[in-house]
């Protein structure tokens, strides 16, 4: 698989997340360890 991009979604036919990689299921994750995800998004999704 190649590198990829931060704040990518990507589907996976399969019932779990790869290594790595977050469910998109509405879960709440704290800033402090997803700094760089939050400078992305910010609050525009939730």
């Amino acid at each position: 698989m190649s590198d990829p991009f931060l704040a990518e979604v990507r589907i996976f036919g399969c019932n779990f997340a790869p290594r790595g990689w977050a469910t998109c299921d509405g879960q709440l994750m704290p800033i402090s360890q997803n700094t760089a995800l939050f400078s992305l998004l910010g609050v525009n999704f939730g």
